[in-house]
C-alpha cells in the first residue's frame, strides 16, 4: 500500500524505449489495459456531424496572423522553466488577484513580460504537463499522461529543444510515478532527472516530497557557474499542493483551507523570489529566459459565480532576464 498508486513509470528507467517497455510486467501490464478501458463515447457531442459543422463554420473565424518581431535579444537563449504548483491568477495581485500572497511575483511581472491573459486547460497537474509541453488538450474524462502508449505521439517541446542543441534535464521534488509522469517524460527525450529520491526524508512534507525551499536550493545549486549552454532545465514545485504543510510561519494562518492555500503560495513566492536574485548573479544569467507559469487552475480560494468558470483556469505566465525586449511585446 502507498500514496500513489503502481503504474508503468514504475519501472521506466532508460532513455532507450525499447528498455522501458521490456521491463514492464507484461502480466500486470495485460490485466491493467483490461481494468482501463477507454470509453469511446465523446461526452461534448450534443448535434449531429452536419448540424455541428454547420454550426462551427458560421462561427469560425480567421487565424490571427502573428508579428514576426521577437521579444528575445538573443535567437537561442538558455531557458529555465520554473512550473508553479496551483498558482492561481486570483491570488496574483499583478493580476488583479488578492494583493498581498505573491508579492515577490508582482514585483517582479514589473521587470519582465507578463501575460494577462492566460488559461490552463484543467486543475490538475497530469493534464498541465501536457499542455505546456506538449500543447495537448484536456480530456474530459480521462489523463493522457497516464497512457504512455498515447504520449509516445505527442508533440514534445524538450525532444524539439534536444533537436536544437540544447542540454535538457526535469527537476521534481515529489515522486514522478505520480500520474505516470516519469513515462511521459522519458518519451519526450529528457534523459537528467532529480526528484524525490534525490532529498533526505526528513525535508520531505507528510505526503508529496521535499519542501519547495529545499528543492529550489538544490535547483540553484546545481546552476551554479558555468554551465553547458544552451540549457532547457524545468522545474515543478509542489509545497503549494494540498495539505499545504509549510516550514515556519503561515502567513495567512491555517485556520481553513484557503488560508493555508494563500500561506502556501506566499512561501513559494518567497522560495521563488530567492531564486530569482540568486540566478541574477549567475554568469548564465545574461544569456536566459526565465519562465515562469502555473500547471493549474484551483477551486481556491472560492470565487463567485459558476465554479468552472474562467476566474477557476486563469493562471500567469511571466517571462524574465535580459533577454526580453518590452518595446517589441507591446
Amino acid at each position: 500500500m502507498q500514496t500513489i498508486p503502481v503504474n508503468q513509470s514504475n519501472v521506466y528507467f532508460s532513455d532507450k524505449m525499447f528498455a522501458n517497455h521490456a521491463a514492464i510486467n507484461f502480466i500486470w501490464n495485460f490485466f491493467n489495459v483490461l481494468s482501463h478501458k477507454s470509453d469511446t463515447g465523446n461526452p461534448y457531442k450534443f448535434f449531429d456531424d452536419v448540424v455541428a459543422k454547420k454550426i462551427i463554420s458560421k462561427r469560425r473565424k480567421p487565424l490571427l496572423t502573428a508579428t514576426k518581431d521577437s521579444i528575445l535579444n538573443n535567437p537561442k537563449p538558455n531557458v529555465i522553466l520554473i512550473i508553479w504548483e496551483s498558482l492561481t491568477a486570483k491570488v496574483v495581485g499583478s493580476l488583479g488577484g488578492e494583493p498581498h500572497v505573491t508579492e515577490n511575483l508582482n514585483r517582479l511581472s514589473k521587470e519582465g513580460i507578463l501575460f494577462t491573459n492566460f488559461y490552463a486547460n484543467g486543475d490538475r497537474t497530469d493534464k498541465g504537463i501536457p499542455a505546456i509541453l506538449s500543447g495537448y488538450y484536456p480530456q474530459p474524462t480521462k489523463s493522457i499522461m497516464k497512457m504512455p502508449n498515447k504520449t509516445r505521439s505527442l508533440p514534445m517541446l524538450p525532444q524539439k529543444m534536444i533537436d536544437l542543441g540544447y542540454e535538457t534535464s526535469f527537476y521534481h521534488g515529489g515522486d514522478l510515478n505520480f500520474g505516470n509522469m516519469n513515462t511521459y517524460l522519458r518519451n519526450s527525450g529528457i534523459t537528467h532527472f532529480v526528484d524525490g529520491d534525490d532529498f533526505d526524508k526528513k525535508d520531505w512534507n507528510s505526503k508529496w516530497g521535499a519542501h519547495d525551499h529545499i528543492f529550489m536550493k538544490r535547483f540553484a545549486d546545481d546552476l551554479k557557474g558555468a554551465q553547458k549552454e544552451p540549457f532547457f532545465k524545468i522545474a515543478l514545485t509542489l509545497t503549494s499542493h494540498e495539505p499545504y504543510e509549510i516550514i515556519g510561519d503561515y502567513k495567512f494562518g491555517k485556520d481553513t483551507d484557503e488560508n493555508k492555500f494563500r500561506s502556501a503560495h506566499a512561501y513559494t513566492d518567497q522560495v521563488i523570489g530567492d531564486f530569482i536574485e540568486n540566478a541574477k548573479q549567475q554568469p548564465w544569467y545574461k544569456n536566459t529566459l526565465i519562465i515562469i507559469i502555473a500547471d493549474h487552475g484551483h477551486r481556491s480560494p472560492k470565487h463567485e459565480g459558476v465554479f468552472n468558470s474562467p476566474k477557476k483556469f486563469k493562471i500567469p505566465m511571466l517571462w524574465l532576464g535580459v533577454l526580453c525586449n518590452k518595446k517589441a511585446s507591446k
